[in-house]
């Protein structure tokens, strides 16, 4: 196997071999803007991708990207590539469909679970109407908002957000440690038309109060990146709301991903009623 840096015209490549799960580990836009900070190479291995990640100096695998009914010999020919190469083989973000597509490899591989992983998914009607008793806090949010601000949602614009967003991200990292997010997002907001993401905007007083950059992938939404002034009360859920209506309406998922063990993300992305998650696992030689 001869891997390679992955290149943003990589998407047709994406095309053709991936399945049509709504795995995130399958949208090749949040692939290319996380290369920002994980180097990802890539090589053509008979009916798939393989992938592999440089993260905090250690090489590990991501699944297989292909259409074929099983992953065994992609599982072994990885395993064979790390013993020539005195590379530990780990598999990461293994979906639970992934796994079920193995089969001889089962005796020698084990599976550790990891949590802060799975993606949460919801319905995009849910996140339009926010129905029913268990969106009574967020329909009373939603009202506040909507009820004590004037504010403007808009597309975004480079010349009038590109500076500002990325402000804002510094300033709100210091806040919630999520400074990790800074240089995909920059990559996501300069190659939005080539990646075919989307990026709203709420304006209170000629300022951006919150953004939401999202894209479908494989018939569902899925939000790459969110963020909300919390002084606004019901930022979140106008901005979530708000765009799953201009966005989403006519999907029936939406993917929110997953919450990286932070406690407070686990909180909010339940609040919002999931219907479910896609449990994610790390694959290694027992």
């Amino acid at each position: 196997m001869e891997f390679r840096q992955i290149d943003i015209n990589d998407c047709c490549l994406f095309n053709k071999y991936a399945g049509e799960t709504i795995n995130f580990e399958n949208n090749f836009a949040l692939v290319y803007i996380w290369n920002a900070i994980f180097t990802y190479e890539i090589c053509i291995y008979e009916n798939a991708i393989m992938a592999r990640l440089n993260v905090d100096g250690r090489i590990v695998f991501d699944p297989p990207k292909t259409k074929d009914k099983s992953l065994d010999k992609y599982i072994y020919a990885a395993a064979d590539y790390c013993r020539k190469n005195n590379i530990p083989l780990v598999f990461k973000i293994l979906a639970q469909d992934y796994l079920n597509l193995r089969q001889e490899t089962k005796d020698d591989f084990a599976v550790e679970e990891i949590r802060g992983q799975w993606d949460y998914i919801y319905l995009a009607k849910d996140l339009i109407d926010f129905p029913g008793r268990k969106f009574q806090k967020k329909r009373n949010l939603l009202s506040q908002f909507l009820r004590n601000y004037q504010y403007d949602f808009m597309d975004y614009k480079k010349e009038r957000h590109f500076e500002q967003i990325l402000s804002l991200q510094e300033i709100w990292a210091k806040s919630d440690d999520s400074n990790f997010e800074l240089a995909p997002l920059k990559r996501a907001l300069e190659n939005l038309e080539a990646l075919k993401l989307s990026c709203d905007i709420i304006e209170i007083d000629g300022r951006i109060a919150a953004y939401s950059v999202s894209n479908i992938h494989n018939g569902a939404g899925e939000v790459l990146f969110e963020k909300g002034e919390t002084r606004y009360k019901g930022i979140y859920a106008a901005i979530a709301n708000l765009t799953a209506k201009k966005r989403f309406s006519g999907i029936e998922f939406v993917n929110r991903e997953e919450d990286m063990d932070i406690e407070n993300l686990k909180k909010s992305k339940l609040s919002y009623n999931p219907v479910k998650q896609i449990e994610k696992y790390l694959l290694y030689f027992k």
